[in-house]
């Protein structure tokens, strides 16, 4: 990616915080591929501009968090501190999540763009079923042959504030949602959004390491035990220090249920 000149640098900012919602400043410098000063030079320029960009404050230390004032007010119509604690927290996790994909790509060689995550987004089935997935994620990776693999993830962000049964009951509604058929493209009925069934990525952030391996230890001992989850679904579940550290494409994910050894793996990805 090559670096953006000013204008179009701004121009960036402002369409990736239309999409992400807040961004913190070394988010948007991981995306524009600039140093972090230059960025907070960008950023300045902008407020008070005619799109309105504020930086406000989350979490100890401070940290900046970027969003578009207009969108603030739309669709989050409340003060900056209540936006803070009910909002940026977990949209700021869920963009770290997005953004170690799109870091392994630049790494790699892959295809993983600064608009390739969606937040928020709805699934439906049966009667009035409804499912929200925190991310829906795309990722191409090259292989030496030439080909190329397409994968699609639906990502779960878990910052601590969900008890394990409640974070398996959420699973589960995937399990429900693929038992439904309404995800395939290919129905004649009611066609759904995905051709394929993606796979199901539950990343840990916010607690201390030794906090979320327990209770990735919890859930996959639950999910042994009464969870309607099979292989076919494809779940899988790390931390997000693991995920920062060794890289999406390593072996850090455990597969829900687990394997026998309940060690963690790597997923496959699929050739187009």
């Amino acid at each position: 990616m090559t670096v953006p000149i000013l204008g179009k640098r701004k121009e960036l900012i402002v369409q990736f915080l239309t999409h992400h919602g807040c961004l913190t400043t070394t988010h948007i410098a991981t995306l524009l591929q600039l140093s972090k000063a230059d960025t907070q030079n960008v950023l300045q320029s902008l407020q008070g501009k005619e799109k309105y960009v504020r930086c406000t404050r989350i979490g100890t230390p401070l940290v900046g968090v970027w969003q578009l004032t207009d969108l603030a007010r739309k669709k989050f119509p409340c003060t900056a501190d209540n936006i803070c604690n009910r909002f940026a927290s977990h949209w700021i996790c869920a963009n770290s999540v997005g953004l170690q994909f799109f870091h392994a790509a630049q790494k790699r060689g892959d295809e993983c763009g600064p608009l390739w995550w969606t937040h928020e987004v709805n699934h439906t089935w049966g009667n009035g079923r409804t499912l929200s997935t925190d991310l829906v994620l795309d990722y191409e990776t090259a292989h030496p042959d030439g080909k190329w693999a397409s994968d699609r993830y639906l990502v779960e962000v878990d910052r601590g504030t969900r008890s394990t049964q409640r974070l398996l009951d959420q699973l589960e509604r995937y399990a429900q949602y693929y038992d439904s058929g309404a995800w395939d493209a290919n129905r004649k009925d009611t066609p759904g959004p995905y051709n394929n069934w993606p796979r199901i990525l539950t990343v840990c952030c916010d607690q201390p390491p030794e906090t979320t391996e327990k209770k990735i230890r919890r859930l996959l001992q639950l999910a042994q035990r009464t969870s309607i989850l099979s292989p076919e679904i494809g779940c899988h579940i790390t931390s997000y220090s693991k995920l920062a550290t060794h890289g999406p494409h390593s072996e850090i994910w455990h597969p829900i249920p687990s394997n026998p050894d309940n060690t963690p793996t790597r997923f496959d990805t699929r050739i187009i």
